[in-house]
């Protein structure tokens, strides 16, 4: 797996390298050359989050 980190995240190269260390392949981008967003997902008991990368936009949906 390779992961593309943003332009700026490399002052935490701690985490990079230890990503490096199990294997992860990685590369730091700026962000015109683009890069995939964040989406979280999370359940607490029977409630529900979402949340989206606000710099990309977007909104959140739930399909039950």
């Amino acid at each position: 797996m390779k992961l593309f980190f943003e332009k700026g995240f490399e002052n935490n190269m701690a985490l990079v390298n230890a990503l490096y260390t199990i294997g992860h392949e990685y590369e730091i981008l700026g962000p015109a050359d683009g890069f995939n967003t964040v989406t979280a997902i999370s359940r607490r008991n029977e409630s529900l989050s979402a949340a989206f990368d606000p710099r990309r936009g977007g909104d959140k949906a739930f399909v039950v």
